[in-house]
């Protein structure tokens, strides 16, 4: 697949709490299913202080995909970096993350993906044109 074919997703929030709540909320990963539906499991595989990695079961147009992941906690750059080491996505990494913001947190994701599934990359840039 060309490299032209890499996704780029970047979503930007303000949420209206401390900044510590949010990073809290993110890295609990395995609470995803709960508030994302396309999210259907995420369990953690090992768990280090600054590593978590983790296997990811999720759905996109009744198409399961799943991997497994490595997250990097970087807390004192305010950041979260993962990527996918295995599994059905290609490529699959980016980053969380945090800021101040007189309102609360600026919470930043940016996602590149490259996934070779049909309709994956109409989804993505749907997604990524919210």
């Amino acid at each position: 697949m060309p490299y032209s074919d890499l996704i780029e997703i970047k979503i930007s929030r303000v949420i209206p709490t401390q900044m510590w709540k949010v990073i809290r909320l993110i890295s609990r990963v395995e609470e995803f299913p709960q508030y994302m539906p396309n999210v259907k499991e995420v369990s953690v595989i090992q768990k280090t202080r600054h590593t978590i990695r983790t296997r990811w079961r999720v759905q996109v147009d009744m198409v399961p995909i799943s991997w497994i992941e490595e997250d990097i906690l970087a807390l004192r750059d305010n950041a979260i970096y993962f990527k996918a080491v295995e599994g059905d996505i290609q490529e699959f990494r980016g980053r969380w993350s945090f800021r101040e913001h007189p309102e609360g947190t600026e919470v930043t994701v940016d996602v590149f993906a490259r996934v070779d599934i049909p309709g994956f990359n109409d989804f993505a840039v749907i997604l990524r044109d919210c």
